[in-house]
């Protein structure tokens, strides 16, 4: 009996440049519907309205200026490309590959709080305009608002609206 895969190691690279070991997090963008409740009649129900906003946060240690002089320096359409690059890994040997790209613009640089003798962090905010997780090669997720693109799990779920749409 297999136990879960577990993520081994990530490594992070902001357009192209490697921050080696020097990320110690990710927080992952949450993908959330936006609904609108409307009454029909006695009853209330939520209809869709798209999704809210995609964001991530990276945590780097020390103070690494390569990635923090990132915040602003794009314009807000292009941004930063963020790749992330993981493995996970059963008990059996299993290795599956994760490669995560976003891209979005650094909205947020959180130097944090020093202590003598205590690692300090830097916390960065991005916010995305664009989120691909892919598996083993396999895109799962394609979320891309500029081009009015949701794919998940290979179906792209605007596919009649953007028809409708001429897109």
């Amino acid at each position: 009996m297999s136990l879960p895969s577990l993520l081994k190691d990530f490594r992070l690279y902001v357009n192209g440049f490697s921050t080696g070991n020097n990320v110690e997090e990710i927080t992952m963008p949450k993908i959330t519907e936006k609904l609108e409740e409307i009454k029909l009649g006695y009853f209330t129900v939520e209809t869709d309205m798209g999704l809210e906003k995609l964001e991530a946060e990276i945590t780097i240690l020390g103070h690494d200026k390569n990635i923090w002089i990132q915040h602003g320096l794009l314009n807000n359409t292009t941004g930063q490309i963020l790749t992330f690059r993981a493995y996970q890994k059963n008990n059996e040997g299993v290795v599956d590959e994760i490669m995560v790209i976003m891209r979005g613009r650094f909205t947020e640089v959180d130097f944090g709080s020093v202590k003598k003798g205590d690692k300090s962090t830097c916390k960065i905010k991005a916010s995305l305009s664009a989120f691909t997780y892919s598996l083993n090669k396999v895109p799962y997720y394609v979320i891309e608002p500029l081009t009015n693109t949701y794919i998940i799990g290979g179906v792209n779920q605007l596919e009649k609206e953007n028809s409708a749409l001429g897109i």
